[in-house]
């Protein structure tokens, strides 16, 4: 009985240590479990277990192609020549280029990088546009 209390202690603790939110997608609950198994010096079987991750989930390696860092580095650069893009427009760019890319790959890089459009910024004040105050 001893030795269950002490097993359900150390799984509430090791899931109090994790992010406090649910690990939606498998790249975090992999970085959870990692981080998990380093810093509490348990089994990679049991902060799977814990985590709810798979453990040949766990393992597999995530490699990235050379086309999708080719498209990546492409989506930056048309980002930086027109900044005021969004990635619907950039994935029409892309396809104009010769890409075979969907919106949604493009999104999911376009968030991934951490791209943004800029906020616009308000026109200048000209001749037209400064105030004379009204005289009584």
């Amino acid at each position: 009985m001893l030795v269950l209390v002490a097993d359900l202690t150390l799984d509430n603790s090791i899931l109090r240590e994790t992010t406090p939110g649910k690990l939606l997608n498998p790249s975090r609950r992999r970085k959870a479990v990692r981080w998990v198994c380093e810093s509490l010096r348990i089994s990679q079987r049991r902060a799977c277990r814990v985590l709810g991750q798979a453990r040949s989930t766990q393992r597999r390696k995530v490699g990235v192609s050379g086309e999708e860092e080719r498209l990546v580095a492409q989506i930056i650069a048309l980002a930086t020549q027109y900044g005021r893009y969004g990635y619907r427009r950039m994935t029409a760019l892309l396809r104009a280029e010769g890409w075979r890319v969907n919106h949604k790959r493009v999104e999911r890089t376009w968030r991934q990088e951490g791209l943004r459009v800029p906020q616009k910024q308000p026109k200048g004040g000209g001749y037209g546009s400064m105030r004379v105050p009204a005289s009584d």
